[in-house]
């Protein structure tokens, strides 16, 4: 099952936490605009605290705000390692802008897979307040910042724009991604026991190999719907096997871009596709012939997946 309770909305109970967190985080950290950035502790357990309070009720909301509920992740260990800012609807300002979420992540704390996972529980959480009419959310980041592109799309993104947007009079470069809120596709790590129930000799061959990446995407947390592999071999990051077993459009997108984003983090400029296979209980198409990808500097990875996948 999985667990929820590390991620809370604002309370003025843990304001000494919250501190901790935010002391440590610029005033602009890759794109994060920190509001408390060079409070005291005791500016912080008067002032900060209390904004965090009025702003989650829409009250003394900044130029161009709307009401916005700080959610923290905890660890095990029940410290806060980030916070998300989960805004309750978009003006003009932030739908042209970050969109729904902004988020940091404690800086002894990143790269433990923390902002994949905390996005997921805010998507989550947000789709319980959010107008019906979006049916996307947006999520942005700077282009620069891969490993925040890289947790992104952990979430699977049914879309990704590169974009200039312009930011209290600075032009930064984003990727804007736009995540399905009703058709949420989670990727993340397969475990034995998933490996097992597919009862797939490539990946029962694999699982142990330490040069190989396996994930797969689950809706709803629960049906296993694909699958991809990853190895590094020098500066080539291979595709060894993509597997879709149900069709899903956001998630063949998101495993490609998944991938992408992993060759941008580790700095490969090649990939090349091995083997795909994509099916339904109806269908099975399957495209074996090696493709290479040259990925650019500031540039995604292009599928065309009605000239990649033919019936055979």
């Amino acid at each position: 099952m999985e667990k929820t309770d590390n991620f809370r909305p604002v309370c003025y109970e843990d304001r000494e936490k919250y501190y901790e967190l935010f002391k440590g985080i610029e005033k602009n950290d890759n794109g994060y605009s920190n509001e408390f950035a060079g409070m005291t502790k005791e500016e912080f357990s008067t002032k900060g605290i209390q904004l965090l309070l009025d702003w989650s009720q829409g009250k003394n909301l900044y130029p161009n705000f709307v009401p916005t509920t700080f959610y923290f992740l905890y660890d095990d260990e029940n410290n806060v390692v980030a916070a998300f800012k989960l805004r309750h609807y978009l003006n003009d300002y932030w739908r042209k802008g970050a969109g729904y979420i902004s988020y940091c992540v404690k800086k002894d704390s990143r790269k433990k897979g923390y902002a994949k996972y905390g996005l997921h529980l805010a998507i989550k959480t947000l789709d319980k307040i959010l107008p019906e009419e979006d049916k996307l959310i947006k999520v942005s980041c700077s282009r620069r910042n891969f490993g925040s592109f890289l947790s992104i799309n952990g979430n699977l993104p049914l879309q990704t724009e590169e974009k200039d947007i312009d930011y209290k009079g600075k032009i930064i470069e984003v990727y804007s991604c736009f995540i399905d809120r009703q058709n949420r596709i989670v990727l993340k790590t397969i475990n034995e026991k998933d490996i097992n129930n597919l009862n797939d000799e490539y990946l029962k061959n694999n699982i142990k190999n330490d040069k190989i990446k396996i994930f797969g995407g689950y809706l709803n947390n629960t049906t296993l719907l694909g699958y991809i592999s990853l190895e590094k071999n020098n500066e080539i990051y291979e595709i060894k096997q993509i597997k879709i077993i149900e069709n899903k459009n956001n998630l063949i997108y998101g495993l490609f871009n998944y991938a992408y984003a992993n060759a941008r983090v580790n700095r490969i400029k090649n990939i090349l596709i091995d083997e795909i296979t994509f099916g339904t209980l109806e269908k099975e198409f399957s495209f074996k012939e090696k493709y290479e990808y040259k990925v650019l500097e500031n540039k995604k990875i292009e599928v065309n997946v009605k000239e990649l996948f033919k019936q055979e």
